[in-house]
């Protein structure tokens, strides 16, 4: 290179850093700002998410439309949404519940916001779960608590009910859940997962599932007619009761008569027991008193036969060896129009250290034929 034209290229790589430095000035500037006004939003939400606790319902009211603005901003519609649901829990003013319910469709956040509810149902059935096993096990007894979780699960499958109207879902994990008297006719699932669901009851009538997992869901008494289940699995389903409605002609096998014909049986009784990772079917069918159970977990399957008797049941020709007794220590009403309760106790088996039990008990699993009620906004 000539000594002459080493100024002039000193020149350029002058002139070419400087370039760089001003571009990069400008875009540390450009997500400088952007993450002030994200921190602007994600104060402004917080603020608004603190006054959801007012107990003026003009307040609350002013508070949950400055939540749900923050649907339309990307940076913030998730927090936004999560804060709107959770909130609605609590909230008793039809108006309030309307206004973030329908936000949320209007955002086109109904599945996520179908997702976020899911999720939030599983923890509240679990802490109910937990606290009446905790009492079981001689922990302090508030019936309010327990019926507080039961109120938000109320509001939880109703505020549901609002979102799934009219909309097909998908990937949703209803695992575990419990939705009894769930609204949701002619709504579409699609490749969801109802493993263990309590679904008693609903209203699913012309609903879909397509591609579904249904394997030990509870749909007694529930609501089926024009109800398709393609390509879906329904392992060990539960349906006494159902409502299939009048079959003149033969059915596909996506139809309920395909697919939950072995299921939809009398039965006298009924009991779904939760014990650890152990889920277990108890049904009973002349002999109200006798019980055919079987349990599974991951490992496998274990059969029993149970005898009621009173506040216990015996159980009895246990596959795994380990009969014994079931005692009964309480008793939590579920649903007093349906005879549906909450029990458990402790039992104690030939070769296990006594330990918790809980069931919900269907006593009698079709006793009353009411209509469906359309659930209400606030409950």
């Amino acid at each position: 290179m000539l000594a002459s034209e080493a100024p002039a290229l000193a020149a350029l790589i002058t002139a070419a850093v400087a370039v760089v430095g001003v571009t990069l000035t400008a875009i540390f500037n450009q997500l400088g700002r952007r993450d002030a006004d994200r921190e602007r939003k994600s104060l402004a939400l917080h603020d608004a998410s603190k006054r959801l606790s007012s107990k003026s319902d003009p307040k609350r009211a002013a508070a949950m439309a400055a939540v749900v603005e923050h649907l339309n901003h990307p940076s913030t519609a998730a927090a936004a949404r999560r804060i709107a649901l959770n909130a609605l829990h609590y909230e008793a003013e039809p108006l309030v519940v309307e206004l973030a319910v329908d936000q949320i469709k209007d955002s086109g956040q109904q599945r996520q916001g179908a997702a976020d509810l899911v999720h939030l149902n599983r923890h509240l059935w679990r802490g109910v779960l937990d606290q009446f096993g905790r009492v079981l096990a001689g922990g302090q007894y508030d019936p309010r608590s327990i019926s507080a979780e039961l109120d938000k699960l109320s509001y939880n499958q109703a505020i549901l009910s609002r979102l799934l109207e009219g909309q097909t879902v998908s990937d949703i994990d209803f695992t575990d859940t419990f939705y009894p008297a769930l609204w949701a006719p002619e709504v579409g699932f699609l490749r969801c997962n109802f493993t263990s669901a309590l679904l008693h009851y609903s209203n699913l009538r012309a609903a879909r599932f397509e591609e579904c997992t249904l394997d030990r869901a509870i749909l007694i008494g529930a609501y089926l007619e024009s109800t398709t289940f393609p390509r879906s699995s329904t392992a060990d389903l539960v349906s006494f009761g159902a409502r299939l409605g009048a079959r003149t002609e033969p059915q596909p096998a996506s139809s309920p008569d395909g697919v939950l014909s072995a299921d939809t049986g009398l039965a006298s009784s009924f009991l779904y027991e939760f014990e650890q990772d152990w889920r277990g079917h108890w049904t009973a069918q002349a002999d109200e008193d006798t019980f055919e159970a079987v349990w599974w977990n991951q490992s496998g399957k274990v059969e029993a036969e149970l005898i009621a008797r009173d506040n216990a049941f015996d159980r009895t020709r246990s596959t795994d060896g380990n009969d014994g007794v079931y005692r009964i220590d309480r008793v939590e009403t579920l649903d007093p129009q349906r005879q549906v309760v909450l029990l458990g106790g402790t039992h104690s088996l030939e070769h296990r250290m006594p330990s918790v039990w809980r069931a919900v008990w269907w006593k009698k699993p079709d006793p009353v034929k009411p209509a469906t009620p359309q659930p209400t906004a606030a409950a």
